[in-house]
């Protein structure tokens, strides 16, 4: 997938084809792994690799926490996610998968096809022998799963975003408010990234990938340079407030 899938798996249990692994500490990702080519006669709409194996994931077989596609809608309560939110998610997960896939199955048909170009035609009385030519893993349940806590851990920190905005207004009486980029990335990316100005006294880059979010901060004044990593949004937010005070105090 020409992504880095180095991320750390936390399997909850593994059972019969079933696989649960949590993707922050309010929810967790079951899925249910069955062979290609039976989804393929099923009429599954995607599938995964996982490993070496190949496996298919079905919309119904896919859930995230305690509530899953079936039971959303039932749910009053889905965490700091809405309903609507996770199911989104869970499509979004789906669709990844089927991309990751077909990608998958198209390098590996490339592959075949430019090493039988190059055979060369076996000498008299010896049997060709077929070589089976296979991509590299695309680990399809690692890039899932950092792109799960990716879409999480970006949903949680944008909202940490609005609190502060609101905070700085009604809270410390503040004029003026801060100013957030977004850098456009592919749709699946397993990263965030997003610079916040305010004043001409903070500049803060802030990077998340999977369930890691990391900030660097450059003063202008000073020249200084720094980069502390941060393992919630609430740490996030407390960071930030203790900047925006410093910044206040000395404005």
């Amino acid at each position: 997938a020409g992504e880095d899938t180095s991320q750390m798996l936390c399997v909850i249990h593994c059972h019969e084809g079933e696989v649960k692994v949590q993707l922050d500490d309010e929810y967790s990702l079951t899925v249910k792994l069955i062979e290609a080519g039976t989804a393929a006669a099923a009429g599954d709409s995607s599938s995964k690799d996982a490993g070496d194996s190949s496996v298919a994931m079905s919309q119904q077989q896919q859930q995230i926490g305690d509530s899953g596609i079936g039971g959303l809608g039932a749910s009053l309560s889905s965490g700091s996610q809405s309903p609507a939110q996770l199911r989104t998610l869970c499509r979004a997960l789906l669709l990844h998968s089927q991309s990751l896939y077909h990608e998958h199955c198209m390098e590996t048909r490339l592959a075949s096809l430019a090493l039988e170009q190059k055979d060369v035609t076996p000498a008299k009385g010896f049997a060709r022998t077929k070589k089976e030519v296979k991509a590299p893993s695309p680990h399809i349940l690692q890039s899932c799963v950092s792109y799960g806590c990716k879409s999480i851990f970006e949903k949680k920190v944008r909202m940490v975003l609005k609190r502060l905005s609101r905070w700085l207004e009604k809270d410390m009486n503040c004029p003026d408010n801060f100013f957030v980029e977004w850098l456009p990335l592919a749709l699946f990316d397993s990263q965030s990234r997003f610079v916040l100005l305010f004043r001409d006294q903070i500049c803060i880059d802030v990077g998340i990938k999977g369930d890691v979010l990391r900030v660097t901060q450059t003063s202008g004044h000073a020249g200084e340079f720094r980069a502390v990593g941060f393992g919630s949004e609430l740490e996030l937010e407390c960071f930030l407030k203790l900047e925006f005070r410093r910044a206040l105090a000395h404005g």
